[in-house]
């Protein structure tokens, strides 16, 4: 099996989805959901540079409720990598990279007091009320992907797998501003949280579809022969 570097030198659109996990103590009431992921490759040379976008569509488990929906589960960032192929058509990109982003659904245990709330982590005792809160996290990460690309005369597509395990290095906001959901008029209260960062490990695998467009290649090659030919001209 003969692997050599195979970067296609022209910008790649990719799209993937899948399902994503979340694990450690202060994000087990988060479930499982899907992951969806946008990005855009550019070689340098044999190096791969991406920009990134994820959107993880996940609920979690409240108190009052056996689920909740919540959106806001996005974040995005850069990658870096190389390709490989594997005996023609199939390749290999291992990649690391880093994004930021947004994490709700991070239980937080309170007691009221002075009209304010005092929270520890949800799942360090008993409490007067509980909370959840939006959370921000920088997630250092790195990919595997495999995929099968056919090259035609005017694109190439791509077809694959892509296995990601990431780091959540995290934090929310203290003090901060919650709304219960017990309270009839929505009145926001006041919280503050100890401790206030959090680290998780998350798993996402994903299909993932590529498509480059190959004129751009063939078009800026040729613009380089005819400036090269007309310099070469105006020096005679």
């Amino acid at each position: 099996m003969l692997f050599r570097s195979a970067a296609l030198q022209v910008t790649r659109v990719e799209i993937g989805a899948g399902a994503g996990v979340l694990f450690g103590d202060r994000v087990a009431n988060i479930g499982t959901g899907g992951a969806f992921e946008l990005g855009l490759t550019q070689p340098i040379g044999p190096i791969q540079l991406g920009a990134v976008g994820v959107f993880d569509l996940r609920s979690y488990h409240a108190a009052e409720a056996s689920q909740v929906s919540d959106y806001r589960a996005i974040s995005g960032g850069l990658r870096l990598g190389q390709e490989f192929s594997v005996d023609g058509p199939l390749s290999v990109r291992p990649a690391i990279g880093v994004r930021y982003g947004l994490v709700p659904g991070l239980g937080f245990s309170c007691d009221e007091a002075g009209g304010a709330l005092q929270c520890v982590p949800l799942h360090d005792g008993d409490a007067d009320v509980e909370i959840y809160a939006l959370g921000r996290a920088v997630t250092p990460f790195a990919e595997l992907s495999v995929a099968y690309r056919e090259a035609g005369r005017t694109t190439a597509l791509g077809v694959g797998v892509k296995v990601v395990v990431e780091e959540y290095i995290g934090s929310v906001a203290s003090p901060g501003d919650a709304v219960l959901a017990d309270l009839p008029d929505g009145t926001p209260l006041s919280y503050t949280a100890e401790p206030s960062t959090w680290n998780a490990t998350g798993l996402r695998l994903l299909a993932h579809l590529s498509l480059a467009d190959r004129k751009s290649t063939r078009l800026n090659s040729s613009h380089l022969v005819i400036s090269y030919a007309v310099f070469c001209l105006k020096k005679k």
